[in-house]
């Protein structure tokens, strides 16, 4: 990965943080920190099996854009 490629992901790192980070806290102050863990790690998951198990190639593309 050279620098540029590295800076690249990192600002795209830093502006998906800073866009869902008030939806979380407002996410995590409107449900209970159970809920909101629990509802966090299921969608991940789902989101992890759709990576691992495309179907077809456009599925890929749709799970690697999450």
């Amino acid at each position: 990965m050279t620098g540029g490629q590295y800076n690249a992901a990192l600002s795209l790192f830093f502006v998906s943080y800073a866009l869902f980070e008030p939806l979380t806290n407002v996410l995590i102050k409107t449900w209970t920190p159970r809920v909101f863990l629990t509802a966090t790690i299921t969608l991940w998951g789902i989101v992890m099996i759709t990576m691992g198990s495309p179907l077809r190639s456009a599925l890929l593309s749709v799970a690697d854009s999450c």
